[in-house]
């Protein structure tokens, strides 16, 4: 079964810079489909703005309130979503290409990439709310301002700042969830995340020592 293409929402709330599709900004997405989806070309930051809602993601079941950080990771499959009447989000799309200039493939930042795929959702407190807000609203007005001169390195720089904020933000989420976890169930879960961060390194070494030859 062919799983629908899930692509950003094209109206009066949604900024690119020129025909650029590699950054999309959807200031209100509104409900999201109830069946199965997948994204393959983009990854989504996911700002809950009012309501809720409920999905499967990478295995699991989800509940996203106002206030909810999602971050959706490229190739998975969100289904079975359920969303209230009031139901809204702000959304950022981002290709490979716009990743391209972030430092995402350090050993923490690519172990990273598979704990944000088991933990992709965190409650934001009340400063961080302020500061995303904050980055959103300026990466909003540069990508309306048409004639400003380096617009696409000045949205590409706001971007990548606002990348790294997340990143931080959703890996001190999961590092509570972690250690809430371990408290409760002895060390299973530290040992899996040792492996993980194992594996991580294993595969930075293995990409230095093919010289990038292999690309895949």
């Amino acid at each position: 079964m062919k799983i629908p293409a899930l692509t950003p929402r094209i109206g009066k709330d949604t900024l690119s810079v020129g025909n650029n599709e590699k950054l999309v900004v959807n200031e209100h997405f509104g409900k999201l489909p109830k069946g199965p989806v997948q994204s393959v070309k983009y990854g989504i930051y996911f700002i809950c703005t009012s309501g809720q809602a409920e999905l499967d993601y990478a295995g699991q079941r989800l509940e996203i309130h106002k206030g909810d950080l999602f971050l959706y990771c490229a190739y998975n499959i969100m289904d079975n979503i359920q969303t209230s009447a009031d139901f809204d989000c702000r959304e950022i799309w981002f290709t490979r290409e716009a990743m391209w200039d972030i430092n995402m493939l350090s050993k923490k930042s690519l172990y990273d990439i598979v704990s944000l795929i088991r933990y992709p959702k965190v409650t934001l407190s009340k400063d961080e709310k302020s500061l995303l807000d904050d980055y959103y609203k300026l990466l909003c007005h540069r990508m309306r301002d048409d004639a400003k001169m380096m617009q696409d390195d000045i949205v590409q720089t706001i971007f990548s700042a606002l990348a790294l904020e997340i990143l931080c933000i959703v890996r001190r989420g999961y590092e509570k969830i972690i250690q809430a976890q371990n408290e409760g169930d002895g060390n299973t879960l530290c040992i899996n995340t040792l492996r993980g961060k194992q594996l991580a390194d294993r595969y930075i070494k293995l990409v230095e020592d093919s010289d990038g030859r292999i690309r895949r």
